[in-house]
């Protein structure tokens, strides 16, 4: 991550807070609260942000950040760049079981848009 993307996480986090950011604010973006927080007093200085953004400690929320999984190892159909993802156990090409209510004949979804 860039130093500009490190400034920009920051400001998004930081809003509606001054001063440094709490560890519930942090949640989305670090991964590892802990050793983020060198100081232990359960926020983040723009300082400790800075050092942990240079060396991955923090990661854009959207990356899956706080929730105990890295971008890399999603398994979500929606994990962008995974050609094979891992599907739900029961779940075939087209969707996982029970969910053919919303499909055409053909068995694409009803919803496409060029499919009127």
């Amino acid at each position: 991550m860039t130093e500009g993307q490190c400034s920009t996480l920051w400001t998004q986090a930081l809003t509606g807070s001054s001063g440094n950011l709490s560890k519930e604010k942090a949640k989305p973006y670090v991964n590892d609260f802990k050793k983020v927080d060198k100081n232990g007093d359960n926020s983040l200085s723009e300082v400790e942000w800075t050092a942990a953004c240079r060396h991955g400690g923090i990661q854009s929320s959207s990356d899956g950040a706080g929730d105990g999984m890295s971008g890399t190892d999603k398994t979500s159909d929606r994990t962008p760049g995974d050609q094979s993802p891992s599907r739900t156990p029961g779940a075939s090409s087209t969707g996982a079981a029970g969910t053919d209510a919303g499909q055409t004949q053909n068995g694409t979804s009803d919803r496409t848009p060029t499919n009127h």
